[in-house]
């Protein structure tokens, strides 16, 4: 997947936040210790994960679950609304029709990278690192997913009162290991996943305005292209790249103009790369480092 080259503590797009890991990596450690989330743990089902997100994105509690318009938002300052949503970004589609009639919506969608599980049993704990090529390999399949679920929303995308933000983090998962039961016949399951605890931010992607993503249509593509073209270009999976085109059309940031064989052409209308420098993303920065997770 191509990515901007950002400057540290920024982010790309036309709504600018900055990124404080410093913050953040003090809010997971009042997470994994329960100093923070009386409010919210538990309360909706919430993980650590979501959990460290909402306290990242507004420290006040009593912003946090907040009832606007018949529903449940996770943060409501009374002047923007902030959806944290892990997946099946789709189901949000009647909150946003409601909630973009009240205030500005920013929808948070976290990107986990595990860098490591934590097995535990009851009596001890183990903990390993995952090697660098599932790391990179993760993050490519990842932001694939991100746009298979930006796809549900794209009738929303575009607005000017809906932010999204996609943010990369470093995670542990913890898993809960039992002894299997003895069964002829069956394979059983011996672990289960029962906590993503995050660690660090790795990167964020800011998507506001119609042109900003054409932060993922590589500059040097020429045109005409076909969905072939530019899903080798970009590095993603045929189906992926076509429905990222598909979106790209009603966002209005490139147009279809003929067929070549089998294959639909098309071009940019937005080719304004002034405001991003464009570059192949260097999966080598997910080489593992042990200052991440520390």
């Amino acid at each position: 997947m191509y990515m901007t080259h950002l400057p540290k503590g920024e982010s790309v797009g036309s709504c600018n936040y900055m990124m404080d890991n410093k913050r953040f990596k003090e809010i997971c450690g009042r997470i994994k210790n329960r100093q923070l989330g009386n409010k919210g743990i538990g309360t909706y089902s919430e993980k650590s994960l979501h959990a460290a997100l909402k306290y990242y994105c507004e420290p006040n509690e009593s912003k946090h679950e907040i009832r606007v318009g018949g529903y449940i938002a996770d943060i409501y300052t009374g002047e923007k609304i902030i959806e944290i949503q892990s997946g099946r970004l789709y189901a949000l589609r009647n909150k946003l029709a409601v909630f973009l009639d009240i205030a500005p919506v920013t929808v948070v969608y976290p990107i986990p990278i595990v860098y490591g599980v934590q097995t535990v049993n009851g009596k001890e704990t183990n903990f390993k690192t995952t090697n660098s090529e599932n790391l990179r390999q993760k993050k490519l399949r990842d932001f694939e997913l991100f746009f298979e679920e930006l796809y549900g929303l794209r009738d929303f995308l575009g607005r000017r009162e809906l932010t999204v933000r996609a943010i990369l983090t470093a995670v542990v998962s913890i898993e809960y290991s039992r002894r299997p039961r003895k069964k002829r016949g069956t394979k059983q399951k011996t672990t289960r996943k029962i906590d993503t605890l995050p660690v660090s931010l790795l990167d964020e992607v800011v998507l506001r305005e119609p042109r900003d993503y054409l932060y993922f249509v590589p500059e040097e593509l020429p045109e005409p292209f076909t969905s072939k073209e530019y899903s080798v270009t970009a590095g993603i999976n045929l189906s992926c790249g076509r429905m990222m085109l598909c979106m790209f059309v009603q966002l209005g940031i490139l147009r279809q103009i003929g067929t070549r064989k089998r294959w639909r052409l098309y071009e940019r209308v937005v080719k304004d790369y002034e405001f991003c420098d464009y570059y192949a993303y260097d999966y080598d920065v997910l080489t593992h480092d042990p200052s991440v997770i520390s």
